[in-house]
């Protein structure tokens, strides 16, 4: 098999098993060189749940979160947080933590509201001067 339908065959795999594990991730398969001092076969992060692996020479591929969404009501005093210690993809899993569960942290919550608010500001073009 030459090497471009082994990249091609490897993309395939790799998203098939993120949809049937129900993950939300990305792959990126780039023709870039492996930067020093990795060679083909290392694997290394790229950041907190980003695994990069150097697949041969001028073939590199990194992992990343995709883009995910959990639905949270706004009166439900909660907020969605991903645990970046978990292996990947595991660490792009969103979870929700709610006022009275331990480990609840009120900074987080008022953090994610004001994320929460400006985005919707921002969409309907509302400045917070308004």
């Amino acid at each position: 098999m030459d090497t471009s339908n082994s990249v091609k065959l490897s993309t395939f795999l790799v998203c098939s098993i993120f949809l049937v594990l129900g993950l939300e991730a990305a792959v990126q398969i780039s023709l870039d060189p492996c930067p020093a001092p990795y060679k083909p076969g290392d694997t290394w992060n790229r950041g907190s749940c980003a695994p990069c692996q150097c697949l041969a020479p001028g073939y590199l591929s990194c992992y990343r979160c995709g883009v995910s969404s959990l639905y949270i009501p706004k009166d439900m005093q909660c907020y969605a947080y991903a645990n970046e210690n978990e292996p990947y993809p595991a660490c792009c899993q969103l979870h929700m933590k709610c006022r009275g569960e331990a480990g609840f942290d009120e900074k987080m919550l008022l953090g994610y509201m004001r994320r929460l608010y400006e985005t919707i500001w921002s969409q309907n073009g509302i400045s917070r001067d308004d």
